[in-house]
């Protein structure tokens, strides 16, 4: 199966200013220089290598272009090409790399004029990366007629299908093939947000090593990263797999998201979904139940459209009609096929795992039945455990009373289940609890569950209430309730707003204050006014304010 590279929704308009897909080819620790040209993450000029219109599977590493930035001495006026190019080799899978070309078809000689830097663009690479460069020079891969099959080398491409690896779209093996050694494919493992690396998929079988059988056929051995999903979401296109008479991942029916890779171009492998039942032994996955229709290792997302090809072919549901107009299905199902062990009864032995869930992901108990005669063996969900994404206090502040005071715990899976305190979590409360202050709960999970979460709660200053408000002169004086226990100070606010738009707030520092008179306000207007406590206390070394809620407003109007 052929996977393209990834390439960008944007590629089409990106491609008429200088094609796309940039990604830098210097070390980021140092600096290399070659002679006249120094190469560096800050240099002033920029040689932008690009791979022909026709090759979009991406000559430099699954990119379709590449840049060096490089600074140059004062007074030099030319850099060599071969220095800023060193180790660099497009690679098209086909034939050998012959020379660079500029714009015009022209191939370029060794010395390269400054003064033809002077292209410009911004480009992305096939990790969403932006590049944007200035005092640039476009120069093409040209290709020779031989084929890689009749060099002497051997090369091995490994496709991180919408992930990366060493943070590359693609990664580039090569070597004589008279030095060729067997390669442990198991020391490179692609990364793909949301998804677990499964194993590298070569012709259709999943590998952990690569032979000189590969190259059978010829030099160039293509292996794709193959993923699962770590959860199954269901917003977009379904992929239904009935296990028909067994079971996967301990269901009679899966379901799983549509798994491409980095582009429209790629397909959905299915080497990763095995199912197991017992006496038999898994023969692919078909389109129709009775194994009549098509086997499939991949699914390409089109077969989702309606039409009369694919409806044929297909067991569809669930016909939906997107924004667009865009007619198609969101379920699709493949049916397993199985092949009946002869002559042997399997004698199973049973080893049962637990993965934990956590507040991020499910957990379940399996057990892995192995046959004691054949080594053949299935794997059961015993019991799933949802994660725990649902942890909270009953109250998250109270107001002192001079007692201790603290909050319950309510613990719950994503499913709304209620988990048991002392079985599936304990609770630490701090010490105390009593006195103004901020306060941590920590819960953490036990048994089939692990993790923990800490959440804080407060005990705020009791309040005050305002005694009496007096007119005066372009002003006022409040008076209210002395509360001095468990109390820094207090903060008067005052508004023309009864909502407290736009207030005044005046703090004051001592708890035996009783009053305060505000001036140099407008004369003859109604102003609401309220009080508050407050404590000064220490949370996490720093001094922090916290405060009681406001007393009720009194209104006073100023006096001329």
């Amino acid at each position: 199966m052929n996977h393209r590279t990834y390439l960008t929704k944007t590629a089409g308009k990106l491609r008429s200013v200088f094609l796309l897909l940039l990604v830098t080819v210097f070390s980021l620790s140092g600096m290399v220089t070659a002679n006249a040209a120094t190469i560096g993450e800050t240099g002033e000029y920029v040689l932008v290598l690009q791979a022909p219109d026709d090759e979009w599977e991406g000559c430099f590493d699954g990119e379709y272009a590449t840049i060096v930035r490089f600074n140059v001495a004062q007074g030099e006026t030319t850099v060599k090409l071969s220095e800023l190019t060193a180790g660099i080799v497009p690679f098209n899978g086909k034939t050998e790399f012959s020379h660079w070309v500029n714009r015009n078809g022209e191939r370029v000689g060794e010395d390269l004029t400054l003064q033809d830097f002077t292209s410009s663009g911004n480009f992305y690479t096939s990790t969403g990366d932006e590049v944007t460069y200035t005092r640039g020079l476009n120069l093409t891969a040209a290709f020779s007629d031989k084929r890689l099959d009749d060099t002497d080398n051997y090369y091995v491409t490994l496709d991180a299908f919408g992930g990366t690896i060493s943070g590359k779209a693609k990664l580039l093996l090569q070597g004589p093939a008279s030095a060729f050694q067997t390669i442990d494919l198991t020391q490179y493992t692609p990364v793909r947000k949301g998804c677990t690396f499964v194993g590298w998929d070569l012709g259709g079988k999943l590998v952990t090593s690569l032979d000189a059988s590969a190259f059978a056929n010829g030099a160039v051995a293509e292996l794709t990263a193959t993923y699962v999903q770590d959860t199954f979401d269901g917003g977009g296109l379904v992929l239904k797999l009935n296990a028909n008479g067994g079971t996967i991942d301990g269901k009679a029916v899966g379901q799983y998201d549509y798994l491409g890779g980095g582009n429209s171009g790629t397909a959905m492998s299915l080497l990763p979904y095995v199912p197991v039942r017992h006496g038999y032994t898994f023969a692919g996955w078909n389109t129709k139940q009775d194994g009549s229709g098509k086997n499939a290792k991949y699914i390409y997302w089109r077969v989702w459209d309606r039409n009369d090809e694919t409806d044929k072919q297909y067991d569809k549901d669930t016909l939906i009609t997107e924004s667009s107009g865009y007619v198609r299905y969101k379920n699709v199902t493949l049916y397993a096929t199985w092949t009946k062990n002869p002559g042997h009864t399997h004698t199973y032995g049973e080893k049962k795992t637990l993965t934990r869930a956590t507040t991020t992901k499910d957990g379940k108990r399996t057990a892995t039945y192995t046959c004691t005669g054949c080594k053949a063996t299935y794997t059961k969900t015993l019991q799933t455990y949802y994660k725990v994404n649902n942890i909270k206090l009953s109250k998250t502040a109270y107001t002192y009373n001079g007692k201790v005071q603290k909050p319950s715990v309510t613990v719950k899976d994503s499913k709304g289940k209620a988990l048991k305190n002392g079985t599936d979590y304990k609770i630490s409360y701090p010490k105390g609890m009593k006195n103004v202050g901020k306060y941590t709960v920590k819960v953490t999970l036990k048994g089939n569950y692990s993790g923990s979460k800490s959440m804080t709660y407060n005990i705020n200053p009791k309040g005050t209430s305002v005694s009496k408000v007096t007119a005066a002169k372009k002003g006022f004086k409040v008076t209210w309730k002395k509360q001095a226990t468990q109390t820094t100070g207090y903060q008067v606010q005052y508004s023309t707003s009864s909502k407290f738009k736009k207030a005044k707030t005046v703090t004051i520092s001592k708890n035996k204050t009783t009053s305060k008179s505000v001036s140099k306000l407008s004369a003859k207007k109604k102003y609401y006014v309220r009080v508050r406590t407050y404590k000064t206390v220490k949370i996490g070394g720093k001094s922090v304010k916290l405060y009681s809620g406001w007393s009720k407003a009194k209104s006073v109007t100023t006096k001329k």
